[in-house]
């Protein structure tokens, strides 16, 4: 897929939510309240009068705590996403990021890295933009599957890179 097949050189304009995963995320919990009840029901009832409470607070407790903290995490998967791509700008508008703006006229190279970060069972995907400009080197860290999907990230970079092409700006991507 070429830019210029596609949108003849019009702007590019992307806006998306992450409604599907914040679905899924809010099935998940459905069936985590509905092991806890299982649990509470079936479970610790036989193992005595004395236990009923405590067991009952302590699983509460932490489901309840896990379901708020999965919830806490997703809540800017509903706000809407935007990229905007023109002959004039690049821009990003991401629900928990400042806006990022910056002018064709003032980049001379565009570097792309990928990374991937991992944390405990947690796998984070990356890319790293980095815009060298006239004053200084401006950086954009573009998250696949946070700040828009994984195949829309793609296209974006695709896109980036043609119009780089297209206005003669060195685009680099190890």
């Amino acid at each position: 897929m070429t830019l210029s097949s596609q949108n003849d050189g019009h702007p590019v304009e992307i806006k998306e939510t992450m409604k599907i995963t914040f679905y899924i995320v809010i099935f998940i919990i459905g069936v985590l309240l509905i092991f806890l009840l299982t649990v509470s029901f079936t479970v610790i009832p036989p193992l005595g009068e004395q236990y009923i409470i405590i067991l009952n607070i302590v699983i509460w407790a932490i489901g309840g705590a896990t379901a708020l903290i999965i919830l806490y995490t997703v809540k800017d998967f509903l706000k809407i996403r935007y990229f905007s791509l023109s002959n004039e700008s690049i821009e990003f508008n991401v629900p928990y990021k400042p806006k990022f703006v910056i002018f064709w006229k003032d980049i001379r190279s565009i570097k792309v890295t990928k990374k991937t970060v991992v944390a405990g069972k947690v796998r984070r995907k990356f890319f790293v933009l980095s815009f060298d400009t006239k004053e200084e080197e401006k950086v954009f860290k573009l998250e696949k599957g946070r700040d828009f999907r994984f195949r829309t990230a793609n296209q974006i970079l695709l896109y980036i890179e043609e119009y780089a092409n297209k206005l003669n700006k060195q685009y680099l991507q190890e």
